[in-house]
């Protein structure tokens, strides 16, 4: 409970500063998103390779870059660059896609992979995610920056 405690309060903690630093101007959407894609990566190689209890709270403590910072980036992406009608499907799509089918299917196939091949083979495929969107985020770049 103290491990999920700790993820819990660095998310909320990355969430006022995500939002201080959107409303400052010091970062826009698509920043922390991609900071969140590396934060999910250092996470997940924490998780992957590193063996001790130490390391797992660093790693619970990336919380900050993964929900946190992903929630707030992406909310202002939508916000940024969604027509205000459409706002309201915009929400809707994210919430269910990103947030609830992931949610929804990883509790089945993560518990599949646990018992069948372990810890490390599911933060090993787990690091494909943001790897993937990572790159995506990359070669996409000009023209996901050029609608902020």
């Amino acid at each position: 409970t103290l491990f999920t405690a700790i993820g819990a309060a660095c998310e909320f903690v990355a969430m006022r500063v995500s939002s201080l630093l959107l409303r400052k101007k010091k970062v826009n959407g698509y920043n922390l998103i991609v900071i969140s894609m590396l934060g999910f990566i250092a996470r997940f190689l924490i998780y992957r390779f590193a063996k001790s209890i130490p390391l797992f709270i660093v790693g619970q403590t990336l919380h900050f870059f993964t929900f946190g910072t992903l929630h707030s980036g992406t909310m202002a992406f939508i916000n940024d660059n969604i027509p205000p009608q459409e706002y309201t499907n915009a929400i809707s799509i994210y919430s269910a896609l990103v947030v609830n089918l992931p949610q929804g299917i990883g509790a089945v196939l993560c518990g599949v992979i646990i018992d069948n091949w372990g810890y490390d083979t599911l933060f090993s495929l787990g690091l494909i995610f943001p790897l993937v969107s990572y790159i995506l985020l990359s070669c996409f770049k000009r023209q996901l920056v050029e609608t902020t």
